[in-house]
């Protein structure tokens, strides 16, 4: 993602582990400094970063 970022090319892509993914996403964030432009697309629906870390944090505390 970060080598797509330095060369000023579109990413996309898919993981299965939800574990790194957070390895990933927090990585590109710290590289660039901000989460405005980190989104997810789940089923045609567009989600910013912290709209789905304020959805996961909910989801543990009703664990």
């Amino acid at each position: 993602m970060i080598a797509y970022e330095e060369t000023d090319r579109n990413y996309y892509t898919s993981e299965l582990d939800p574990k790194y993914v957070d390895v990933i996403v927090k990585r590109y964030i710290a590289h660039v400094g901000s989460d405005s432009d980190v989104y997810l697309i789940r089923e045609g629906e567009r989600y910013d970063y912290h709209q789905v870390v304020a959805e996961s944090a909910r989801s543990e505390v009703l664990r």
